[in-house]
């Protein structure tokens, strides 16, 4: 009877020192990991969450005809086409003068194009800008850029994939500057340079 008293003791133990032990073992079979599988007509789920961007409007401008000049004018037609998805509100289109500071060294800039996108971006929000960019040329003074809105025609609104036109009367003399045609949305969103 000894002896199975001990051996009930030495069970009951080892079941005791189990069970405490128990949190501490680590049952592989007790975590269950998600596997992925693919076959040929199927897709995984996404493991990100996109965004939809929103449509908007995209604005091009897709040709600029000069009419007939008289002594003192001239006619200017500037068409744009919206290549977006959604209606383009409240279209522009203008002339922007640009004139610097040192030709030669506007000629050797080396973002010529960034700089021109900054200034008129400028110019549709203040309808000005002067842009000092700090650049020294084969000792040429410091190249600034100087933009400004000089003329410019309401469109209007221009459903995805329709093109509309503005007509703008230009003084003759003034055709002659450096012209950027530009065409834009009323909010400033969305422009074409040309």
């Amino acid at each position: 009877m000894k002896l199975k008293l001990i051996v009930l003791i030495v069970i009951i133990s080892t079941l005791i020192a189990g069970c405490v032990q128990a949190p501490k073992q680590e049952i592989p079979t007790a975590v269950v990991v998600p596997t992925l599988t693919q076959t040929p007509d199927q897709t995984p789920a996404p493991t990100t969450i996109s965004t939809l961007e929103t449509p908007a409007p995209k604005l091009k401008i897709m040709a600029v005809t000069v009419g007939q000049a008289t002594i003192h004018q001239i006619s200017i037609t500037i068409k744009v086409k919206n290549t977006g998805d959604t209606v383009a509100k409240d279209v522009y289109a203008g002339l922007v003068r640009t004139w610097n500071t040192a030709p030669v060294a506007y000629e050797n800039y080396p973002d010529k194009n960034i700089v021109l996108n900054q200034s008129i971006h400028e110019v549709l929000l203040n309808g000005s800008s002067k842009i000092d960019t700090g650049f020294h040329y084969n000792g040429f003074v410091n190249l600034k850029i100087y933009s400004d809105l000089i003329n410019k025609d309401y469109i209007g609104d221009i459903p995805p994939g329709e093109t509309k036109s503005a007509l703008i009367t230009q003084s003759v003399s003034e055709v002659y500057n450096t012209m950027i045609k530009v065409a834009w949305t009323d909010d400033k969103k969305e422009y074409a340079i040309y």
